[in-house]
């Protein structure tokens, strides 16, 4: 009736057949008839009694008990060991599903009926004792290694209490156990980075944050050291102020770095048009008189000369650097192309002529100038040596201001040396 293949004396508690087998010697006068119920006899294996009892046990808050030491039992044969008897302990208000999923391993520091039952198929189980009591004992917390976790917000956004927690000086566990927090274990922070006044936050800056030890808090925890309080830091950083130039198309050779240019006319062509934009992004009650007194402004990466095509418009802010301690200056995306220089159609404001003087505008190409004639024509001019240039205004009645005009005379002077090298020489043109 041995088991071979566990070692066991017997098998499990039950019934078996028992048969006997002809080896040749003992029955050797008779013949046994094959397949007749003389071979065979029966054999049973009945239940060993043994003596169980539950003892008290504890274990530290944060650190799951060990049942498997709460019973004692007497009596075990055939090998057998505790995990055979096969006992269900219960421990009354232990944390549910939920909780383990959360992180928490025993209930709170006390004491709680611990309850065993079951069967088992070898076995008779005397229960001697099958209550007592489980105990959860506190864990240590040194509070001198413990700091509030640094925390940070940006200006005008709320702090999120959901992360202030605790967390260790040297590196190592904060001691905090069972799935607890600062937060989770009811302790009141005061951060100095609050905003008072309707505002959510305090200036840049860094600030304190605390939390305050109380003792009814920290009730599963035999707390050591000398600290009252637990601080940490709170810093506030900037919030994005954002500036957006208002796009401007123009023809090439009307826009400057300050401003354009989009009447041709005498009298809008020397008036010119600076760029503008908008500021947006305040927050924390602040409005746009924080910038009363400070001029923003917008420049071009562009000049008369640049050539069709799209430019930046740049924002700026008269001070700024400390003006904005609650913000940091951004260029919106689209400031990249705000300037359209489309290609000119018309004379740009260095090429027109200026009325009211005797000499127009004029140009040099490699050693020659132009210069206007008072009938409106174009006449080559040669700049390598001294020469007087006559240009007279019309002697009829002028068409703006309806009066008589005299012609006047002004000479032209070349005072650099004749251009060899492609590069333009220099005329001085004096009334």
């Amino acid at each position: 009736m041995a088991d071979k293949s566990t070692g066991k004396v017997t098998k499990d508690v039950g019934k078996y057949k028992i048969t006997a087998v002809d080896t040749g010697s003992t029955l050797q006068n008779y013949t046994v008839a094959a397949g007749t119920d003389s071979k065979y006899g029966n054999v049973e294996v009945q239940k060993a009694s043994l003596t169980a009892t539950l003892n008290d046990t504890s274990t530290t808050y944060g650190k799951a008990f060990d049942t498997s030491k709460a019973l004692t039992v007497k009596g075990l044969v055939n090998g057998d060991t505790v995990s055979d008897v096969n006992p269900k302990i219960t421990i009354a208000g232990q944390p549910s599903q939920a909780e383990v999923k959360a992180g928490k391993v025993t209930a709170n520091v006390g004491s709680y009926d611990m309850t065993v039952s079951g069967s088992s198929k070898n076995y008779n189980i005397n229960w001697t004792k099958d209550k007592a009591n489980a105990v959860v004992n506190k864990a240590d917390l040194n509070l001198d290694n413990l700091k509030v976790a640094d925390t940070t917000t940006v200006y005008g956004t709320k702090f999120d209490t959901s992360k202030y927690t605790a967390v260790s000086k040297d590196g190592k566990s904060a001691g905090l156990v069972n799935g607890d927090t600062l937060k989770s274990i009811g302790l009141k922070f005061t951060n100095e980075g609050d905003g008072t006044d309707g505002r959510a936050t305090q200036n840049v800056g860094t600030y304190t944050i605390t939390a305050n030890i109380d003792a009814a808090a920290l009730s599963n925890y035999n707390m050591t050291g000398k600290a009252k309080v637990i601080t940490g830091t709170a810093a506030v950083t900037p919030a994005a102020l954002t500036l957006t130039a208002t796009p401007v198309t123009v023809e090439a050779g009307w826009a400057t770095r300050d401003g354009y240019t989009l009447d041709a006319t005498k009298e809008g062509r020397n008036s010119v048009t600076p760029y503008a934009g908008t500021v947006a992004g305040y927050v924390n009650n602040d409005t746009g008189s924080i910038l009363d007194g400070h001029a923003v402004t917008f420049k071009a990466n562009a000049s008369s000369l640049s050539e069709a095509g799209q430019y930046a418009l740049t924002g700026y802010i008269d001070g700024s650097d400390n003006l904005f301690t609650n913000y940091t200056l951004t260029q919106a995306a689209s400031n990249g192309t705000a300037l359209t220089l489309t290609p000119a159609t018309t004379l740009s404001r260095t090429e027109l002529p200026v009325y009211g003087n005797t000499v127009a505008a004029m140009t040099s190409n490699f050693g020659s100038a132009v210069s206007t004639s008072a009938d409106g024509s174009v006449q080559p001019l040669v700049v390598n040596h001294t020469s007087d240039v006559t240009s007279s205004a019309p002697t009829a009645e002028n068409k703006e201001t309806g009066k008589k005009q005299e012609a006047k005379t002004s000479s032209a002077t070349n005072t650099s040396a004749p251009a060899h090298d492609g590069s333009s020489p220099v005329l001085t043109v004096t009334d």
